[in-house]
């Protein structure tokens, strides 16, 4: 009994001192999540597209990206897209979702900061 009381307050110990330190120590262990039918990407105002890389997959034939830009305007320009989505204006403050139906790699900027590059992956 003893043994199992220590086992369970060593156990809570550990998931508790790795949530306080924001995971584990950043090895990976299995293969990445598998793609969902949308994702969510944030222009930064340190000028960034946070994640740069989003991976969805089409659920039903379409998926969807939604791009939260903050105070700070920015666009998104497609460089290269294997299907037609539109560009996304000079935008501050909102959230613009986009939809994709055709699988491939589509390549963006943005075309005030053109450091600001991203990627959507559509499976």
């Amino acid at each position: 009994m003893l043994r199992s009381v220590v086992r369970t307050i060593a156990a809570g110990s550990l998931a508790a001192s790795m949530f306080a330190c924001g995971g584990s120590s950043g090895s990976t262990t299995g293969p990445p999540p598998p793609p969902t039918a949308t994702g969510s990407v944030t222009a930064t105002s340190g000028l960034a597209f946070d994640p740069s890389t989003v991976t969805v997959a089409r659920s039903g034939g379409t998926a969807t990206v939604t791009w939260h830009f903050q105070s700070v305007a920015h666009t998104v320009t497609w460089d290269s897209q294997p299907g037609s989505v539109a560009d996304i204006d000079a935008t501050s403050s909102a959230s613009v979702a986009r939809d994709f139906t055709v699988a491939g790699t589509y390549h963006y900027h943005c075309s005030i900061h053109p450091q600001m590059v991203g990627v959507v992956n559509v499976q």
